[in-house]
């Protein structure tokens, strides 16, 4: 993948608001504040994906945004130095660290989905937006079951023509609601707004969830 087709993708999952309910304060200020190191000592990419995950984890998300669109702005300097065959002089980051709020009383319900299902759900609306084939693939379980009756090859082969067909597309996912929860098993729901420069259109989907050795993977989904 070209440097400038990675830096597409970056711009557009950086645009992923995935609005859950409000969490217990710790994961957004650990998984920031762990970025924020991980971004100090060189690795772009490791601070990119606790970031994602961070903005996930609460809706707290205005400094975490701040620091990721500083993170995605390094990551395509330094690409495209790499593209030009010119090292790219590492530069100091102007991140924000953030305090934990304080904790929830005991017993307090657990507001908000998984991290881990949040950040499958930016992985797989990610892969879509940068037309990533296998990689958007891959967040599916082996046993996913196809609509309309369709044999998995018939599928796959049916989303790799959709997803490689326009010029471009961008996929967001917002007010996500776990609907079901049976431990390995959950159902969830969100709004999509998907676009390309072919066609347009904002639904409700519904994704059912499981958990593999691999980590979440989607079994079955559909429109509301």
């Amino acid at each position: 993948m070209t440097a400038e087709r990675r830096l597409a993708g970056y711009s557009l999952i950086a645009g992923l608001l995935l609005a859950a309910l409000p969490a217990r304060s710790e994961p957004l200020a650990e998984l920031n504040n762990r970025a924020v190191a991980a971004a100090r000592a060189g690795q772009l990419k490791e601070a990119y994906r606790l970031l994602q995950e961070a903005i996930a984890s609460d809706p707290r998300f205005a400094v975490v945004q701040g620091n990721l669109a500083r993170v995605v702005e390094e990551i395509s300097r330094r690409d495209y130095g790499k593209a030009l065959e010119v090292d790219a002089a590492p530069r100091e980051l102007a991140l924000k660290t953030l305090e934990p709020l304080a904790e929830a009383p005991a017993g307090a319900p657990s507001a908000g989905p998984d991290p881990a299902i949040l950040t499958l759900l930016a992985d797989w609306s990610g892969a879509w937006s940068a037309q990533d084939v296998a990689a958007y693939l891959n967040c599916y379980a082996d046993d996913f079951q196809p609509p309309n009756g369709l044999d998995r090859s018939a599928w796959e082969a049916l989303r790799r023509e959709r997803l490689r067909r326009p010029r471009w597309v961008q996929v967001r996912i917002g007010n996500v609601r776990v609907v079901a929860d049976e431990g390995d098993t959950v159902r969830v729901r969100f709004d999509q707004d998907y676009r390309s420069d072919r066609y347009r259109d904002r639904t409700r989907k519904e994704l059912t969830l499981v958990r593999t050795p691999e980590g979440w993977r989607i079994r079955a989904e559909r429109s509301l």
